[in-house]
């Protein structure tokens, strides 16, 4: 009679990530051997598929952070997170720094990211070219946060900047809007003054790395960015926040 089937845990790297897995060791019955031969063969190879995923994945967004501005002057891009989708009306997706119109952005976007539902999280909208990459003198600006969201349903966090479109100023060419998602350690009581809608002030020089190291929100779990540059839309914008027509280049 054979030995019976062992089954072990056992870190192995996958990527950028040490996972556990179950690792069987042989009995000496030849049907079982083979058997464990087969699905030792099967498994190794979807190690090996996955960890080749992971390290592309992260190549990518370690360069999606890179590019988006904020980088590791800010945040710790070694870290290992997940691609964040964003979506606009019309089904307009904003991926990996691609170019949508401001009119495109009017509305707050939908995000889906690998969220637990037991857990809160906060949103972060950030543009680190206010208003020109020429001359950021406002960046970073922002121009979204939400705190407290429980899984992904970001309409029942707390808005506490409420959401306003993309408004590159005439002339300034592209800006980065980058938003970032963080996994917060518990429900957080934020002290920041909220911000509607209608207002600009208070949203300029936003003091990012205070603000993430003040609620302990560590690394992003998932993070994208788009770009924008004028169109009329953007004089709407300005009336709405009664500011920043000054900012226009002719």
């Amino acid at each position: 009679m054979g030995n019976k089937v062992e089954l072990k845990m056992k870190d192995i790297a996958v990527g950028n990530q040490q996972n556990r897995f179950p690792i069987m060791f042989m009995s000496s019955e030849p049907s079982t051997n083979l058997n464990m031969k087969i699905f030792a063969i099967s498994f190794l190879f979807s190690v090996t598929l996955v960890g080749f995923v992971n390290s592309v994945y992260y190549s990518d967004v370690t360069q999606l952070m890179h590019d988006s501005g904020v980088d590791s002057n800010d945040i710790a891009t070694n870290s290992v997170f997940g691609l964040l989708k964003i979506t606009f009306d019309n089904n307009v997706i904003a991926d990996m720094g691609n170019e949508l119109t401001p009119t495109q952005t009017k509305n707050e976007p939908t995000l889906d990211w690998d969220a637990d539902e037991n857990e809160f999280y906060t949103i972060l909208n950030l543009d680190p070219d206010a208003p020109g990459r020429d001359d950021p003198f406002n960046a970073l600006l922002n121009t979204w946060m939400v705190g407290n969201i429980p899984g992904k349903d970001v309409k029942s966090g707390r808005a506490i900047f409420e959401y306003i479109p993309a408004a590159t100023a005439k002339g300034r060419g592209l800006n980065r809007y980058v938003i970032l998602v963080y996994k917060q350690p518990g429900i957080l009581k934020f002290e920041e003054h909220p911000i509607d809608r209608y207002h600009f002030e208070g949203r300029q020089r936003f003091p990012f790395v205070k603000f993430v190291e003040k609620y302990d929100l560590g690394n992003p779990v998932a993070a994208n960015y788009y770009r924008t540059q004028y169109d009329s839309f953007v004089l709407e914008v300005y009336e709405q926040l009664q500011c920043c027509f000054e900012l226009n280049k002719d």
